[in-house]
């Protein structure tokens, strides 16, 4: 009963920080305090590489799934995302001591502990409750590649400007621009209503595939390039269409 007694206690605590939607079950949708099916098995803070930087959250694990946010106040913790541990694994950074990856269905990212003995317990208590098996990564989302990592489009290799932004592929995670991933299809695996952004690489490759529904092509924009090569051929065909025009004969009545 003691024990018990200090689970809900922890629970209660989480709930006034964290909000209801942070702690509903996984597994029920009634339990919305997770009192029951849920226990918080370990608690921490880790760096979380994105696309455009480092950033620290703090990382709940509980027994059904891994939750993670940002803390604004001592009281306070903005909710980011809540995975469930049935489709999360683990894989480690054999280049760094304190680095390792945890991929999901929804999102997969590389995050950084304090040091090499905090990366060994997340390790060890996140592969004991998920499932590690060597087949192949279907339906896991794909590591993005970070902004700072390219300058030019994976793709076509236009050069990224202020104005000529970044953008990436939900399915295999490339550094693209917008004229490279004009398609957006839904990636079952990520969301089943929201269309996504794909490269045209994965768009020809899987728009047959089971997991995803092709929903045609959005705007295309131009490429920089493009212009560079569109204003080059301008003046040219201005001045052809000029000499056709002055050396037509005039038929006059």
């Amino acid at each position: 009963k003691i024990k018990e007694r200090d689970e809900n206690l922890i629970m209660y605590r989480l709930l006034k920080e964290w909000g209801s939607v942070a702690l509903q079950s996984a597994d029920s949708e009634t339990n919305s305090l997770g009192y029951i099916s849920r226990r918080m098995l370990y608690q921490g803070n880790l760096t979380k590489v994105s696309r455009k930087g480092n950033n620290y959250y703090e990382f709940v694990l509980f027994n059904d799934a891994l939750m993670y946010g940002k803390r604004e106040t001592l009281k306070r913790v903005t909710h980011h995302r809540t995975m469930p541990l049935d489709s999360c694994r683990i894989e480690g950074l054999p280049e760094s001591p304190t680095g390792f990856i945890i991929k999901s269905r929804q999102k997969s990212f590389k995050v950084f502990a304090v040091s090499s003995e905090e990366k060994i317990t997340w390790m060890q208590k996140l592969q004991q409750r998920t499932s590690n098996t060597e087949t192949e990564e279907t339906g896991i989302a794909p590591l993005w590649v970070s902004d700072s990592e390219v300058k030019t489009c994976q793709l076509c290799e236009s050069i990224f400007t202020t104005f000529f932004r970044r953008h990436h592929c939900r399915s295999c995670g490339k550094c693209i621009c917008s004229s490279c991933s004009a398609n957006r299809i839904i990636l079952t695996n990520i969301s089943t209503v929201k269309p996504l952004r794909v490269c045209d690489l994965c768009f020809s490759n899987r728009n047959k595939s089971e997991d995803m529904i092709p929903l045609g092509r959005r705007k295309t924009y131009w490429r920089p390039a493009d212009l560079i090569k569109q204003a080059q051929r301008l003046p040219q065909e201005v001045g052809d269409a000029h000499a056709t025009t002055s050396m037509a004969p005039l038929n006059l009545p």
